[in-house]
Parts: C-alpha cells; sequence; structure tokens
C-alpha cells in the first residue's frame, strides 16, 4: 500500500466512524497529517574533530 492508498483509506474510516468513537478517529486524523505533512528542516547530529556537533 503507497501514501496516496493509505491517505485515502484513512480518509473513508474518519469519515465511516461513530461519533462516540473520539479516540480512534482523533488517531486517524493524527496519522493523516502525518502522512501529508510536509517537512521543515532537516537535523543532523555529526561528530568532526572529536567534538560532538548539533
Amino acid at each position: 500500500m503507497n501514501d496516496k492508498e493509505l491517505i485515502k483509506e484513512i480518509k473513508e474510516r474518519i469519515s465511516s466512524l461513530d461519533v462516540r468513537d473520539n479516540v480512534e478517529r482523533r488517531a486517524y486524523e493524527i496519522a493523516l497529517a502525518s502522512l501529508t505533512a510536509e517537512p521543515i528542516g532537516a537535523f543532523h547530529i555529526g561528530r568532526t574533530a572529536g567534538r560532538w556537533h548539533k
């Protein structure tokens, strides 16, 4: 399953959940947000000349 298929499946599940399933709905919304978010940067930790840098 690729990301597009997964996003489609999650959207379908969100729309079909009963109102009483708020925890499950929220979990699907968080998963959807993480799949559709754009990266904002990168983080690198490395060692140069014996010293750690962040």
